[in-house]
């Protein structure tokens, strides 16, 4: 669970600055600017941040949910990895 919530927190640490400066629209990056029409915040923000909680509400109860399972396919037994590299 630590994993996926340093991983929604590493990717909304690298999108909020660029939704931010698509949003403001800079003069000087304007040339980088791939659509021409303007970002609108209140039309796709909240809707986005609602998918993102979605997703990971959802990955969370699968991993919860499969987290058990783990056990029987010996991923953490030591002895089978011991003879692998022997």
């Amino acid at each position: 669970m630590a994993t996926l919530a340093i991983s929604m927190a590493a990717f909304l640490l690298a999108a909020i600055p660029w939704t931010i400066i698509a949003w403001r629209d800079p003069i000087a990056l304007r040339k980088y600017k791939i659509q021409s029409k303007p970002f609108e915040m209140k039309k796709f923000l909240l809707p986005s941040i609602g998918r993102i909680m979605v997703n990971n509400i959802i990955l969370a109860s699968i991993l919860v949910l499969v987290w058990p399972m783990l056990k029987l396919t010996g991923v953490h037994n030591g002895a089978h990895i011991y003879m692998v590299y022997r």
